[in-house]
């Protein structure tokens, strides 16, 4: 596993707008978010947590918005980094350095807490059958995968992986699930495939496995199916492979050929699979793969760059797909003169694009929000003292309609915050603190009204 097929997002060109004002939003957050001394999460007034625009003001959530101090938990950049939030039943789960809470969906009241033994490096975001999945170690060696209950904190199994140095495996810890198999791929040891359920070791990665010669897994991605992205280098020259895996025996079930020069691939979705084959411009070239491995869907190709896509094992947080729809946040062509992002849709039938959009001022970027009740919704977040806002995005035209927006000074999180919609209630992470670390007043976790 090599390229974390990452760039550098646009956090890194606003944080000097964020310290000069980090300190009079942190005196806001102060005041609006009060830490609860019964066990309840830190609640937010009724003002701050959203106002509701449009239709939605008829029918007003009933949610005390609330939130999860960091506190003074152990803190590391690692998993600060990490999306790390499962959902199951009314329980929501947060992965934080060193402990897992629970909390009840509507009130934020503490469940249960389990502290870590270790650094944590990485959380699966599947949380099927009510067992999450986490890494820990330490930030130079993430050797240790666990299963854990959701619904009482019980660690049910604990695994060690095998050490293998001569493994490539440069990149982000990845832990990649999908059905009842979860693929441990860590700096220092050999990418091992456990049972979900209970922890039996079910295969690891060998170069038999695809097909052998010099060639190196990049990532794997779960979700419906398991997929991998395989490096092959001929005669000094990369090639890259994209193939559908089965779970129990991590054996290849078809093999695609990704034609384009280029190290930044990248597949964004298992259900249906969508691969971008960038090239050496870092120019997009995204499509639809079909389940026998072939081009389902060539989607029409524009101006615009990938960004940043995380690879952690879990499909990409810059994807929404409803119908037929398939909507990705990118970079416009025009990245170094604007902070915006787009999100471009295309229809996965025929490929034709249909619309491209930008966040409302020149400083806004649109968040995809993952919702269990599907649909397309983003999550615009521009400066430290603007609204941020949950926008719902009309699937046929692209049109933008305001759903709530939220006091600044309740809902921000940060330049790339990661938000995620579940029983309508709108969770958003922070991600990336940055090498300061959190202050006294920065949340790991904020519930806000959402549809």
């Amino acid at each position: 596993m090599t390229s974390r097929f990452l760039r550098s997002s646009h956090a890194d060109r606003i944080v000097l707008a964020s310290v000069t004002v980090g300190t009079v939003v942190s005196a806001f957050v102060a005041v609006l978010l009060l830490v609860s001394i019964n066990g309840h999460g830190d609640r937010a007034s009724a003002e701050g947590g959203g106002e509701a625009t449009g239709a939605v003001k008829d029918k007003p959530l009933k949610l005390t918005p609330w939130s999860l101090p960091y506190a003074d938990g152990q803190w590391s950049i690692t998993s600060d980094s990490l999306r790390g939030t499962l959902f199951t039943g009314a329980t929501v789960v947060r992965a934080l350095a060193d402990r897992l809470v629970a909390m009840d969906v509507a009130t934020g009241r503490r469940l249960w807490e389990r502290r870590l033994p270790a650094t944590l490096c990485q959380a699966s975001t599947i949380a099927d059958s009510g067992l999450g999945i986490v890494a820990y170690g330490s930030e130079e060696d993430c050797g240790t995968v666990a299963g854990v209950d959701l619904h009482t904190g019980r660690i049910r199994w604990t695994r060690f992986l095998p050490i293998d140095d001569s493994t490539i495996n440069n990149g982000e810890p990845q832990l990649a699930r999908s059905g009842d198999t979860v693929v441990a791929a860590m700096e220092h040891h050999r990418t091992t495939a456990f049972r979900v359920s209970d922890g039996t070791q079910l295969w690891t990665e060998t170069a038999a496995l695809y097909g052998g010669g010099d060639c190196y897994t990049n990532s794997y991605t779960g979700g419906r199916r398991l997929v991998r992205l395989v490096s092959c280098v001929t005669s000094g020259f990369h090639r890259h492979v994209v193939e559908q895996v089965n779970p129990g025996t991590g054996r290849t079930q078809w093999t695609f050929r990704l034609r384009r020069p280029g190290l930044l691939k990248g597949v964004l979705s298992t259900d249906p699979i969508v691969v971008d084959d960038e090239d050496r411009s870092d120019k997009a070239h995204l499509m639809v793969l079909s389940d026998q491995g072939t081009v389902r869907t060539a989607l029409a190709e524009g101006p615009e760059h990938s960004g940043h896509h995380r690879v952690d094992g879990n499909p990409s947080s810059n994807i929404l797909i409803s119908g037929d729809t398939v909507a990705v946040a990118m970079e416009p062509e025009d990245d170094a003169s604007t902070e915006q992002n787009t999100i471009v849709a295309w229809s996965i039938t025929s490929g034709k694009r249909l619309w491209g959009i930008r966040g409302s001022s020149d400083m806004t970027r649109l968040h995809p929000v993952p919702s269990t009740a599907g649909g397309l919704l983003a999550y615009a977040v521009g400066r430290v003292n603007e609204r941020p806002q949950l926008v719902r995005i009309d699937p046929t035209s692209g049109q933008q309609t305001v759903v709530r927006q939220y006091d600044p000074a309740v809902a921000w999180v940060g330049t790339e915050p990661v938000p995620a919609l579940y029983r309508g209630v709108l969770f958003v992470t922070c991600g990336g603190l940055g090498v300061g670390g959190p202050t006294s007043t920065d949340h790991a976790l904020v519930a806000l009204p959402g549809l």
